[in-house]
């Protein structure tokens, strides 16, 4: 008795902690007095089903219901890779397949497209660092960008590798090479869920290319915000 009650003295004066073991497994519940375990399970600090300390239900630490942990949600249009998704070749020695605008959501698939571009180019542009040849074909877009706006530009390309660049291209007369000087490119390698942001301080022409060594879908989105 007298040990029950020093028990709870040092209790009360914070120093003796309980700590209540779950009956079943042994590990300690977390729940608070009056809860059950169904509505905050074991090591589950927030009540949403998952073992992290966030509320989105899903188990990374960000604020988001994607699964990996940049605090944002990718985007996913969807795509099926047994789907053609039909696509105009590029004009006769030419390696635009067409034009793009803010706001355009598209559909496409690098299969018949051109074969210009490779690692060596996205080198010399200083687009970014291949890690692949990319000898296969591409997908090239040209972009007018009014001045003052920051252009951000998605790809989703789940079915092989891909990557995308944006370089500033004003002559309408040829695509460039890796001769050529080629003043701003930004691109990125990883294809799900890769985004490019580019600031355009004037009204400018710009090539946004769609390549990987494997043909397959890709899905291209551009939202552009004005400064």
């Amino acid at each position: 008795m007298v040990g029950l009650m020093l028990t709870a003295i040092l209790a009360g004066c914070g120093l003796f902690e309980f700590n209540v073991k779950d009956k079943d497994s042994g590990a300690a519940d977390d729940s608070v007095p009056g809860q059950s375990e169904t509505d905050d399970p074991e090591g589950d600090a927030d009540a949403d089903g998952d073992a992290d300390s966030d509320s989105d239900g899903d188990g990374d630490s960000d604020s988001d219901a994607d699964s990996d942990a940049d605090g944002d949600t990718d985007w996913d249009p969807g795509l099926d890779c047994d789907a053609s998704y039909s696509t105009a070749a590029p004009g006769a020695g030419d390696c635009l397949t067409g034009a793009l605008k803010c706001g355009d959501i598209i559909t496409a698939t690098t299969q018949g497209g051109s074969d210009v571009y490779d690692g060596d180019f996205y080198t010399a542009a200083k687009c970014f660092v291949p890690f692949s040849s990319y000898d296969g074909p591409e997908r090239v877009y040209e972009v007018e960008l009014p001045a003052d706006v920051v252009a951000t530009i998605s790809l989703s390309a789940p079915c092989s590798d891909h990557a995308i660049a944006f370089a500033r291209w004003e002559d309408d007369s040829r695509c460039p090479n890796e001769d050529h000087t080629i003043t701003s490119c930004e691109g990125h390698e990883d294809s799900s869920g890769a985004e490019l942001t580019m600031w355009s301080d004037r009204e400018s022409r710009y090539l946004l290319i769609v390549d990987g060594a494997e043909a397959s879908p890709f899905a291209v989105k551009i939202e552009c915000q004005g400064t």
